[in-house]
């Protein structure tokens, strides 16, 4: 097996080592209980994976592009939204130089994928003006019961998705243990243009 590390090999091996879907087919249960916080319109899903979340949020009305430089995981995307009747734009992309366009989505979600400085940088920026970004992925203090997964890369440390979502109003914020796992959860909204 590929060293384990945040690297398109590494994760195609990991999507690649198994027939089924390695997260399952059924949506984050945060993203399906705060659905209705996120603005409707245009959505991205970074790290979308085998394309659960983005799935759904299209089920949900939502205009969804999911990005994964995964080609199994993109492949299996398209598949499993063919299935559920819904559209879904997928492209496979190096999520390490993806440059998110200047306020085009209203609503980014990041689902157990921590990005590069570079992207994080750019979440906010990606945003409309009323746009909201989701956030739900481990925390460092999981790996001190569970490891592999997550990965010691997609997990985020205390406070950095708060320090991420500078400039948002924060309408909901956790770090806590929740379904088993040490989670962070955030969903912010931006308010102005400056964000």
């Amino acid at each position: 097996m590929i060293k384990e590390s945040n690297t398109p090999e590494f994760w195609e091996s990991i999507y690649t080592s198994k027939d089924q879907y390695v997260y399952g087919k059924e949506p984050s249960k945060f993203l399906v209980e705060y659905v209705d916080l996120l603005k409707k319109g245009t959505a991205l899903d970074l790290g979308m994976g085998e394309g659960r979340n983005a799935i759904y949020l299209a089920s949900q009305g939502f205009a969804v592009t999911g990005i994964d430089h995964s080609p199994t995981a993109v492949a299996r995307a398209k598949k499993l939204a063919a299935n559920s009747g819904v559209t879904l734009e997928c492209k496979e992309a190096s999520l390490d130089f993806f440059l998110i366009p200047l306020m085009k989505y209203d609503t980014i979600l990041l689902s157990d994928f921590h990005p590069q400085p570079v992207l994080m940088k750019n979440l906010v920026r990606g945003l409309t003006v009323g746009g909201t970004l989701m956030i739900e992925a481990y925390t460092k203090e999981h790996l001190k019961i569970k490891q592999d997964p997550p990965y010691i890369f997609d997990c985020f440390d205390s406070n950095e998705a708060l320090h991420l979502a500078q400039g948002l109003k924060i309408l909901q914020y956790s770090e806590r243990e929740i379904y088993g796992e040490h989670r962070v959860q955030l969903i912010g909204v931006k308010t102005t243009m400056a964000s």
